[in-house]
């Protein structure tokens, strides 16, 4: 069975600490105290990259997909599998500029405690990237045009490669409030 967190499949199966033996860690890359998560270890294993297409395939078994949609490299090689898998279509993708309304710069002083709120609270395993599109979608949120209005939030990231840099550098078992996180967030 797969864990959820407030509906949402979890990021790793419960399971999943065989899939570390794959994945190699690059420190430092791209920045100081980042460290990259490598998976061409796991590509090349061809048992590793079986168990782990079928362990997302078994996370949306019950659940009508239509089509997987890969976001750059590899994104490509992963949900290819998954999509023929699940019966679904594929779409590759990159970028597309033509088809974005606006752009909200982050700084990372304001992604960061979004990232851990995230994480800790809601058990959603949210990395830098992923805390700046949540903060760009409160600014979008706080609007007087959008009052009322739902505004969903495609998360980019997830927290593994960041667990050993500033971003839980003070990670405890005691949590903060996001108002006490991001002062407007009420």
């Amino acid at each position: 069975s797969v864990g959820r967190s407030n509906g949402y499949p979890w990021a790793m199966a419960s399971n999943g600490h065989w899939l570390s033996n794959l994945v190699r860690d690059i420190p430092d890359y791209p920045s100081a105290g980042v460290t990259f998560r490598d998976i061409t270890p796991l590509l090349g294993n061809a048992d590793g990259f079986q168990r782990s297409i079928d362990e997302l395939v078994e996370r949306f078994q019950g659940v009508q997909v239509d089509r997987v949609l890969g976001m750059e490299a590899r994104g490509f090689i992963v949900a290819a599998p998954v999509a023929y898998r699940l019966g679904a279509g594929f779409i590759p993708d990159n970028l597309n500029r033509g088809i974005v309304d606006e752009v909200i710069q982050v700084r990372e002083e304001e992604s960061g405690p979004i990232s851990k709120q995230v994480s800790q609270l809601e058990g959603i395993p949210a990395g830098i990237s992923s805390g700046a599109t949540i903060w760009a979608a409160l600014q979008v949120a706080r609007r007087p045009e959008n009052a009322g209005k739902t505004i969903v939030v495609i998360v980019p990231s997830c927290s593994e490669r960041y667990l050993s840099s500033w971003l839980f550098a003070d990670l405890n078992v005691e949590s903060d409030s996001l108002e006490d996180l991001v002062p407007d967030a009420a």
